[in-house]
């Protein structure tokens, strides 16, 4: 046990641990909460030695999870520049929340009778709140973004529409990593926190154009970029 907690010290700290065996999912999502917890920088360079040996993996799955995440938009590969992080400022922030704000709204139409009809599905999103209420007492900024990301894919799945959810998912890195990083989100987690609750209530309460305004509030207003 305290061989396993000086390892997470030592990642916690920005340094290196022995190799593991991970897969190119689980090392695109360790670059992913890296990026959200501020140990990489949105624009910067990622050195596959030192990536790899920070991670505690080979190159192989390294190569195959960047391969993944520029698929995603969440790194740049270049000739003679190699591979980026991607930029994020107001421009990257607005673009994201158009889309997501689209879909979103399209998922709400079915999702609706779905909450009516199937308790189990708000339920889900109280867990989620419960979830995220937890994280925001620990003061952990990642795990609060990891939750509210599954909240709004809750809300997709709940549509039933799996083109939708698939389309969403397309998106659920890069929102991971806009909602972690402290000097772009949410000013106030408190508040954010209970606007999650009140788009669970609205949901609940079944009413389409409340739940509309509420969602595009809580997605649109509130957040600060850096300008582009």
């Amino acid at each position: 046990m305290r061989v396993r907690d000086a390892a997470k010290r030592m990642v916690a700290a920005g340094g290196r641990r022995p190799k593991r065996r991970l897969k190119p999912e689980e090392v695109a999502n360790g670059i992913v909460e890296r990026t959200a917890r501020g140990f990489y920088q949105p624009g910067q360079r990622l050195i596959e030695t030192d990536v790899a040996a920070t991670l505690g993996v080979s190159r192989l799955p390294l190569r195959e999870a960047l391969k993944t995440l520029e698929s995603q938009g969440i790194v740049v590969s270049t000739p003679h520049r190699g591979t980026r992080l991607m930029e994020v400022n107001e421009t990257r922030l607005k673009h994201v929340n158009d889309v997501r704000v689209e879909l979103e709204l399209l998922a709400l139409k079915s999702a609706l009778p779905a909450f009516r009809d199937h308790p189990a599905l708000l339920r889900r999103l109280d867990t989620i709140i419960n979830d995220m209420k937890n994280a925001l007492r620990r003061g952990d900024r990642y795990a609060i973004a990891r939750h509210d990301v599954s909240f709004h894919r809750a809300l997709c799945v709940a549509s039933g529409n799996d083109v939708l959810v698939t389309l969403w998912d397309a998106l659920q890195r890069q929102l991971t990593i806009l909602f972690g990083l402290p000097w772009l989100g949410h000013p106030d987690m408190e508040s954010y926190l209970a606007e999650h609750r009140e788009l669970r209530r609205v949901f609940g309460a079944g009413d389409l154009p409340a739940a509309r305004k509420a969602l595009v509030r809580h997605i649109l207003v509130g957040w600060r970029a850096p300008k582009a």
